[in-house]
């Protein structure tokens, strides 16, 4: 187990995958947000410095280069408000949803030793933002955090989800929210098998350099972590909203 939980996840640190985001996006994404009210407000006060998906869109698509290891190739990531995400890399596939983890390489598919831990949204910033938003979740009060950019934020949401890894571990669907001094997400943080020390570690997505597109700030650069280590970087150069994504795009056979 300690050698598949190694290869799967990060160190509780808010700096993980680098998507440099060039997006394009929908004018039904800019709309007026009413003052922030119920337990969600806090999210929905960062959704207001983004200017942006008081309603979550239905998907989210973004293309662009990933380099890992100083390799780059063509990506696409294709996710859903049903937490399902498709991510193509070169000739490589990865499929997560609530149910499913996989992987399919060149017509291949490997099934993953464990569901993803809630993260498959975490990538898309703004987008899962918007989507915890609007779920039944409990947010915690913000605790000062250091980042890089200046003093900022720490929020911690959680649902009343689980998920069992390897018949035996009990993961919680909790992620600290990071906001920098401008009020923007800079990054988001899980952790994980905090009951079993020896395995404990934490995947994370740091975000930066945002710009103002079609009236909504979203980041340009996100940075992926594994056990505080980078291990990828994606320059976007587009972002589409509410594009088709039939529930078979994330089936074993849809990947082919």
């Amino acid at each position: 187990m300690n050698t598949h939980i190694q290869k799967l996840y990060l160190r509780h640190s808010f700096l993980a995958a680098v998507i440099t985001v060039i997006p394009v996006m929908p004018a039904v994404l800019a709309q007026t947000v009413g003052p922030p009210q119920g337990p969600a407000a806090p999210l929905q006060q960062i959704l207001r410095a983004h200017h942006a998906l008081t309603t979550p869109p239905a998907s989210v698509q973004i293309r662009g280069t990933l380099t890992r290891e100083k390799v780059s190739e063509p990506v696409k990531i294709t996710a859903t408000r049903q937490e399902e995400v498709l991510v193509e890399s070169g000739t490589a596939k990865r499929v997560a949803t609530t149910s499913v983890h996989f992987e399919d390489k060149q017509g291949k598919v490997t099934p993953l030793p464990t569901l993803s831990g809630f993260t498959q949204l975490d990538a898309t910033s703004v987008f899962f933002l918007a989507q915890i938003a609007a779920r039944p979740v409990t947010v915690a009060p913000a605790v000062p955090a250091v980042m890089p950019g200046g003093p900022g934020q720490r929020i911690r949401v959680r649902s009343n989800r689980t998920e069992l890894h390897y018949g035996k571990i009990r993961v919680a669907d909790e992620v600290d929210l990071y906001i920098g001094p401008a009020g923007l997400l800079t990054g988001v943080s899980r952790s994980f098998y905090e009951s079993a020390p020896p395995f404990k570690f934490s995947h994370a997505y740091a975000f930066s350099d945002y710009k103002e597109t079609n009236g909504i700030l979203l980041p340009y650069r996100i940075e992926r972590y594994l056990k505080g280590r980078k291990v990828e970087t994606i320059a976007v150069t587009s972002y589409e909203f509410d594009v088709p994504a039939a529930p078979t795009l994330f089936s074993p056979k849809g990947t082919r």
